[in-house]
């Protein structure tokens, strides 16, 4: 084979991984088996989803495309084969796989492939018998303590938006999908647990809590860089000391000079009445006007955006860091500077699986 075709060969080529899922595996981890999946079948592999005549449930996923769709599955199964999980044709498959991403409740998984790369939403061993509390990604965020990083500390806790730790936990999963790849024929076990993944996201609370004693948790407007309301949404104020004299020029408020606020100390002592100082100083303004107004004073005010601020945003626009999607969407994987092509999700269960 020649030099160049050895160098156009996806990674993954001749490789075979099969999706197998318990039927009460929770959502999470169907989303994180899928997108290691789709992440393989992106580089080459040939991926098998295992499902139930009735299909995958992620097939009713909301939101939906136009054509009733459901975009997460459209998005995740793309370039996939499916297959009945039932009887043979699932023992087949299973058997004769280079590799079996699945649940840890799955019970049919045979340790005779050379890789399983196995999810779970606890740790190694725990199961839902003994987890006294209901298992969702959600719960698992709070248990791993990101979800006390985020809100206001009066409010009840705010999810976080999409699926971000069931999608890093896919990413875990391609890790050790790939890292077990490169030692076969060993038969290695890659265990995933959402918790682990969790607290590895999260890793800044435990350093806080080893160099300052204490657990970061929600502050709201008692955080030294608040998010303030303004006249058509919130800006992030972000600024350092060397910044408050240019900041006090752009409130132009004579509270400002209160003693409470003449030194950073104080100011992070009174953060929330400094914050309802300068909401009431500039929240007249619109984003647009307090981002102007920010930069000609070189201060890094943040607006936050909505989906439609970035899709107009010049700067977005120019990177092409958005893009409308016509058909499937991709994923970011690049080979030898060309991103592969995938197919369609695949049809309903096909019986073997071919």
């Amino acid at each position: 084979m020649s030099q160049t075709a050895l160098q156009s060969e996806p990674p993954l080529k001749g490789v075979t991984v099969v999706e197998a899922v318990s039927a009460a595996c929770p959502l999470a981890l169907r989303l994180a088996i899928g997108l290691a999946g789709r992440i393989a079948a992106d580089l080459g592999a040939r991926v098998v989803m295992l499902e139930s005549r009735d299909g995958c449930p992620m097939r009713d996923l909301a939101p939906k495309t136009r054509n009733g769709d459901s975009a997460v599955f459209t998005f995740l199964a793309a370039g996939k084969r499916s297959a009945t999980d039932h009887g043979a044709v699932a023992a087949r498959l299973l058997a004769g796989a280079d590799a079996v991403l699945a649940d840890t409740e799955r019970s049919d998984v045979p340790e005779a492939p050379p890789l399983r790369v196995l999810l779970s939403m606890f740790a190694v061993g725990a199961t839902t018998t003994v987890i006294p509390w209901p298992q969702s990604e959600f719960t698992v965020m709070a248990l791993g303590g990101l979800l006390d990083m985020v809100g206001e500390p009066n409010h009840p806790p705010m999810r976080l938006g999409g699926h971000q730790l069931a999608y890093a936990a896919g990413l875990a999963a391609y890790a050790g999908l790939v890292a077990g790849l490169l030692r076969r024929p060993s038969r290695e076990v890659a265990r995933v647990a959402l918790l682990d993944v969790a607290v590895w996201l999260n890793w800044k609370s435990p350093i806080g809590v080893a160099r300052m004693g204490t657990l970061a948790s929600r502050l709201g407007r008692d955080s030294e860089w608040p998010v303030l309301r303004c006249a058509d949404g919130h800006v992030a104020l972000v600024y350092q000391p060397a910044d408050w004299a240019a900041l006090c020029r752009l409130c132009a408020d004579a509270r400002l000079d209160d003693p409470r606020f003449a030194d950073p100390g104080a100011r992070r002592l009174h953060a929330t009445a400094l914050a309802d100082v300068l909401e009431a100083a500039l929240g007249h303004l619109t984003r647009q006007q307090l981002q102007d107004r920010a930069m000609a004073l070189r201060l890094p005010l943040g607006p936050v955006w909505t989906i439609d601020d970035l899709r107009s945003d010049p700067q977005m626009l120019a990177r092409a860091f958005l893009t409308q999607a016509h058909g499937i969407p991709r994923l970011p994987v690049l080979w030898n500077g060309m991103a592969f092509p995938t197919g369609a999700p695949p049809a309903r269960a096909m019986e073997d699986g071919a």
